[in-house]
């Protein structure tokens, strides 16, 4: 488990890209939609890596 600090600037990022790139996560806070993001991230990490062998 992680501690992700969201601070004024961060926030303001992210409620940017929501709106140019809309909600795809449908998540109905900045908690879940960090979580969503990385979880997603790490699975396209972790996928990649299971492709070279």
């Amino acid at each position: 488990m992680a501690t992700v600090r969201i601070d004024d600037k961060l926030l303001k990022n992210i409620k940017e890209w929501i709106e140019e790139n809309g909600n795809k996560y449908e998540c109905p806070t900045v908690t879940s939609f960090i979580n969503h993001a990385i979880y997603k991230k790490l699975k396209d990490v972790n996928g990649k890596k299971g492709d070279k062998k």
